[in-house]
């Protein structure tokens, strides 16, 4: 720590913002390229060169392997089955424990399941695919589990039986995931601070001062109470979950900005306040001065983790970047060649009116398989109709189109037999056995990496987050979990 004063507020608050805008500076690209995979993936294609009449026709290939890849990752990570225990770290010493490993793990399990951690998973994989990385938060939320109880009154004929509802709550664990555009890490690599905007309501505020002491009440009630609704904010989301921007005026929101990390003096350079949380409101009122981590594993809560890494990256790469590329192209082309067909079905010809023996026949068009009567200046074998031009389909485009999509099933390691689509007859078995053999070890170096760098820190932080609030989870979860004594004792 410093020995010099204390940085005042408005200093704090200048710091983190800066380091915001610092962090935004870096993933400029980054976020450029989310927006293309995200309107691929919901099957959005700029057709405005396009003219009048021209096909617009879309591909679903990008999106479909983002499924495919989703389901692959989500059973090899979090089968339905035993897919993961807690172990103590000495053996000796697991029975003389408070909590037992077994126990742990039985909790964890509870507590991933009412926070449906199966999809929890497939999002994440889902943004990883897309964003370049999957962003979790671990935290927990107090719900509401009433009681009901059997009463009785009276005895004999003058005996009432009613159920009494009795109002309680407990404590859940819940998986947040993190839109990159709203996630700030510290681009240097050195992990110094992690930042995260978002756009509660009012009364979520409010709620957490409650719960909260070291939470400003007096700037929570100050804070204005018309709205803070972000343009940008609003249109990115609608453009990654495929829903219409809303009119949220009538719900009055603030602007949060969450800091987790280490504050350096702007002047010095010497730390301020090391691992602290700090929360500030509509960028300018510190409603959590900075206050050591309040959390028992002494981390963020937040969990980032790639799928594609890229040395000294902190964004890393999307296995969707790529694939997003080629199905552009293979839009492009595949509207071409339906185009040359549409034109070759429907040439532009030209008619000799002169020669028809009834010019009025053809004053509503010409109807498929209609006898045209001509008249005596038709010459033998002449046409009354022919096209002006010959359109013709290249077998070349076929061709082109074809190696597209090799490239495409290569980028995003999936194949036409993953599609649905049954290969050429001229494709060996064996070649096939080996073309998926291999896109599987690629996918299972991924899951790997993943669960070493994600899915295991989620499940870390969940146990932890859980034990910090084991006093505000219901009795009778513990005793439907390990019976009436031992879930008592717990």
């Amino acid at each position: 720590m410093s020995d010099s004063p204390k940085m005042t507020d408005k200093q704090i608050i200048d710091w983190i913002l800066s380091c915001r805008d610092e962090a935004e500076e870096a993933k400029t690209e980054r976020m450029g390229r989310n927006k293309d995979n995200y309107d691929m993936f919901h099957l959005r294609h700029d057709f405005s060169h396009k003219e009048e009449g021209q096909s617009q026709e879309i591909l679903s290939k990008q999106s479909m392997a983002v499924e495919q890849n989703k389901s692959f990752f989500q059973q090899a990570l979090a089968d339905l089955g035993e897919w993961w225990k807690a172990d103590s770290c000495y053996a000796d010493a697991a029975e003389s424990m408070i909590i037992r490993p077994h126990e742990i793990t039985k909790i964890s399990n509870y507590m991933l399941g009412r926070a449906l951690y199966f999809s929890h998973v497939g999002n994440s994989i889902e943004q990883a695919m897309l964003a370049s990385l999957a962003i979790s938060k671990i935290s927990g939320v107090m719900i509401p589990k009433p009681r009901f109880i059997s009463r009785k009154s009276g005895r004999g004929k003058s005996l009432k039986r009613w159920v009494e509802k009795i109002d309680n709550k407990t404590w859940e664990a819940r998986f947040s995931i993190v839109r990159a555009e709203n996630f700030y890490p510290d681009p240097s690599g050195k992990g110094l601070y992690e930042i995260e905007d978002s756009w509660p309501d009012f009364h979520e505020i409010t709620t957490m001062a409650e719960f909260d002491d070291d939470f400003d009440s007096s700037l929570i009630d100050g804070l204005p109470r018309g709205g803070v609704v972000d343009a940008e904010e609003d249109s990115s989301k609608a453009r990654e979950t495929g829903q219409n921007t809303t009119n949220s005026g009538h719900r009055p929101k603030v602007k949060l900005t969450e800091f987790w990390g280490t504050i350096l003096n702007p002047t010095s350079g010497a730390i301020e306040f090391e691992n602290v949380q700090v929360i500030i409101a509509n960028d300018s009122d510190l409603i959590l001065r900075p206050r050591p981590n309040p959390l028992w594993h002494q981390r963020s809560p937040y969990t980032v983790s790639p799928l594609m890494e890229v040395a000294n990256s902190v964004w890393h790469k999307a296995p969707m970047d790529a694939p997003t590329c080629h199905n552009r192209a293979l839009i492009e082309m595949y509207n071409l060649v339906v185009d040359a067909a549409m034109r070759q079905v429907h040439a532009t010809s030209q008619l000799r009116k002169d020669w028809l023996d009834n010019p009025a026949q053809v004053s509503e068009g010409i109807k498929p398989g209609a006898a045209l009567v001509v008249n005596s200046l038709c010459p033998p074998g002449g046409k009354v109709m022919e096209p002006l031009t010959a359109v013709m389909i290249p077998g070349e485009a076929f061709n082109v189109f074809n190696i597209m999509s090799q490239e495409f099933n290569a980028s995003a390691l999936t194949s036409d037999l993953r599609g649905g689509i049954m290969p050429s007859r001229e494709m060996k078995a064996t070649a096939i056995v080996e073309q998926s053999q291999a896109i599987t070890g690629v996918f299972q170096g991924m899951a790997k990496n993943y669960e070493a760098h994600q899915s295991q820190r989620e499940l870390e932080l969940t146990w932890m987050t859980t034990a910090q609030h084991c006093d505000q989870i219901d009795k009778e979860i513990f005793v439907s979990l390990f019976c009436k004594q031992r879930g008592e004792e717990l």
